[in-house]
């Protein structure tokens, strides 16, 4: 491993000073939610020195301008700093702490990048709502008698949720006082990390640690069970049956996952709940917001595609992470001698850190920018910002992979609790920090009252809303045959599913619709009445099965003959903004710059926001379309009342093939007959050995 190592700062001199102690409460006062730390940009940014985590001499940047030089993935990488080496006697070469080019860390992110897909994010809801549960339960227990710790509740479920989801383990921390015995030896080590030495203290936890992973490891391993989480992706092999992660590596990602859960979720829930219920006009915005997809009744559990309906409390979250990022700074390393700034020398592996607080602290932000504000992230406002200037989880390649794990964590659990409580405030706090350098509000509790459903009553659409939906939900008729070619591009499965399923419902409105990967329509599309491209972005670049695709159609000899008639669909998550949408928004300018018709405009459907009802819009309007094109123009809007009763078709060969070909039955062969209640109980069940129909799913 010698040939890594941490990248020192660049010595730059006439560049200020902020070494020493950091700004103290006096200069804090009226900034509730600001550290020392994000302070240091006023005094001396946009460039500076300072010391302040952990003694460390590193140069900060804080200007939009330099940061977004910084963020040039194809002049900087992230790389270690002093600082954050100080974590791999804890989580080695995992994700967060790789060195840059560490071969395992290529590895481990593409095995782990499905898991952080739409599809993986979706099977881990149920952990996720489970744990949730648990909180639920010992807040109703206290509910009316006693404050809740906000804090180190919420703490509990970061942790526990990240076990049950991320390994397949339960801590049971709300059935402790204080944190369960593996949390507690988690941060214990975290916190002998301060030490230049391994001292005996993490030694001994670290043992703890690692024995308590091995027996994980060995629970999955057993076959004894079957586990659909995080540590069974790293514990698959390769096609010749050797481990595509060796188990070094593993415990290091488990450690990665358990820092996630103790320091970015644990302090980001706790902030955004202090937040909401410190301005009565938000609590009021999502109280309604809530209340609107969750129902009048109290003990709604919420569905994946409901937290994406959660607008506003998403907005709410993303101004915390504005005002509170959990990450304090990341580290830029140059990748060849360069100029930041037009006068900033940086040689090769030397580092710039971004200090995330001050730059969310920029002029750009606007005036008052201590204030929590939601609309500052209102979709027209965030679309109008430049990317570099928002930057909670990093940037680039080796930005935080699970922000959309986090992200859906927090929206459920805070909406959970406006839905079901009224939270007062009794003790009127005010944030007080874990540490100078810590986002973590301590002694933050809240009394609480059960709601009821009459505190829950909102207004329901008006009849013309209710109209307008119906138009779009039945379109006219689409005449018969009509070709539909859908097109996807996709590395995780998400954009491939959606092309299924519309080509799906394509057939049920007469069409004949195929799929194929975009690379199929290099050279020209096919000859149909319509194309539809469903499309994402990896980092900024086509998927694997659209790049031949995406080259072909930006050649310059290029043309499109004859001129199709298309409709594009983007999927992506705003979350990664730098690149959101960016080669579907590529592919339809294209389009339309070589003379193809728009069916619909682009639609950009955001996985960590309401992407189902983007689809559906989308689909509405996209079918509405083709029925003005290629339908009846005299044909009544089909309805659920207008649409027939039966289907009638005709039947070749015996009743019952065409009945097994429905239900995808195949023969199958009794072997062993077992009866499974006591002789002389009624109801006993019994077959000949005989070959039967069975059903099985494909």
């Amino acid at each position: 491993m010698s040939e890594f190592h941490v990248s020192p700062p660049p010595n730059l001199p006439g560049v200020p000073s902020a070494e020493g102690p950091l700004p103290g409460p006096d200069q804090l006062v009226g900034r509730p939610r600001a550290l020392g730390v994000d302070l240091l940009g006023e005094s001396h940014g946009p460039l500076f020195y300072s010391d302040f985590n952990g003694g460390v001499r590193k140069l900060y940047a804080c200007s939009l301008e330099l940061v977004t030089e910084l963020c040039d993935e194809s002049r900087f990488a992230k790389n270690l700093t002093a600082t954050l080496a100080r974590v791999r006697p804890l989580a080695g070469d995992g994700l967060f702490t790789a060195y840059h080019g560490e071969p395992n860390w290529q590895q481990a992110h593409d095995v782990l990048l499905p898991g952080f897909s739409y599809a993986g994010l979706r099977a881990y809801h149920a952990a996720m709502l489970d744990i949730n549960c648990k909180m639920i339960e010992r807040w109703d227990a206290v509910a009316g008698v006693e404050p809740v710790d906000v804090s180190n509740d919420l703490q509990k479920l970061a942790m526990d949720t990240v076990a049950l989801a991320g390994f397949g383990s339960r801590f049971d921390s709300f059935d402790c006082p204080g944190l369960a015995p593996i949390p507690r030896s988690f941060t214990t080590a975290l916190g002998e990390l301060a030490s230049a030495e391994p001292t005996p203290v993490f030694t001994e936890e670290l043992a703890t640690l690692r024995k308590f992973i091995d027996g994980l490891i060995a629970e999955h391993q057993s076959g004894d069970s079957e586990f659909e989480d995080l540590l069974a992706l790293m514990l698959q092999q390769d096609p010749s049956g050797k481990p595509v992660l060796d188990t070094e590596n593993i415990r290091n990602q488990i450690m990665t996952f358990l820092i996630a859960g103790q320091l970015t979720t644990s302090e980001l829930m706790p902030n955004t709940l202090y937040n909401i219920v410190s301005d009565p006009a938000v609590l009021h915005r999502v109280q309604v917001e809530v209340d609107t997809v969750f129902g009048t009744e109290d003990d709604y559990l919420p569905g994946y595609d409901d937290i994406g309906k959660l607008t506003y409390l998403r907005q709410a979250i993303e101004e915390t992470l504005r005002l509170s990022p959990p990450v304090l700074n990341f580290d830029r390393m140059a990748l060849e001698d360069t100029v930041i700034g037009g006068r900033y020398p940086i040689k090769r592996g030397e580092a710039v850190t971004v200090l995330t607080g001050a730059l969310h602290r920029q002029p750009q932000w606007g005036d008052n920018v201590e204030l929590f504000d939601p609309d500052r992230f209102a979709p027209e406002r965030s679309a109008a910002r430049p990317a570099a200037l928002f930057k909670p989880f990093g940037t680039g390649a080796r930005s935080c992979i699970g922000r959309q794990f986090a992200l859906h964590e927090a929206a459920m659990a805070l909406a959970r609790v406006v839905h079901r409580y009224r939270l007062i405030d009794a003790y009127h706090y005010v944030p007080q920090w874990e540490t100078p350098t810590s986002r973590r509000p301590v002694g933050f509790r809240l009394d609480l009252l059960r709601r009821t459903p009459q505190d829950r009553q909102t207004e329901t659409p008006g009849v013309e809303g209710s109209a307008a939906q119906d138009a779009v939900k039945h379109p006219k008729a689409i005449k018969a045959g009509t070709r539909l070619a859908i097109f996807y591009g996709s590395n995780l499965g998400t954009c491939r599913a959606l092309a299924r399923q519309f080509a799906d419902d394509a057939t049920g409105l007469g069409c004949t619709a195929t799929v194929s990967p975009l690379d199929d329509a290099v050279g020209g599309f096919p000859e149909a009445e319509a194309i539809m491209i469903i499309a994402s972005s990896y980092n900024g670049q086509p998927t694997d099965d659209a790049r031949a695709f995406l080259t072909w159609l930006l050649d310059a000899n290029t043309t499109l003959n004859p001129t199709p008639d298309v409709a594009v669909l983007g999927v992506g998550d705003h979350n990664w903004a730098d690149t959101y949408q960016a080669v579907p928004q590529r592919i339809d300018e294209r389009l339309g710059e070589l003379g193809a018709n728009r069916l619909v405009t682009r639609a950009a459907a955001d996985t960590s926001g309401d992407m189902v009802g983007t689809i559906e819009e989308f689909a509405g309007a996209l079918w509405s379309s083709l029925a003005e094109r290629f339908g009846d123009p005299d044909a009544a809007p089909i309805t659920d009342a207008a649409e027939p009763l039966y289907e009638l078709r005709q039947i070749v060969g015996p009743v019952t093939a065409a009945m097994d070909a429905r239900s995808s039955v195949i023969p199958m062969t009794i072997v062993e007959n077992t009866q499974l209640v006591s002789p002389g109980l009624a109801w006993t069940f019994r077959t000949a050995s005989t070959t039967k129909r069975a059903t099985t799913s494909r």
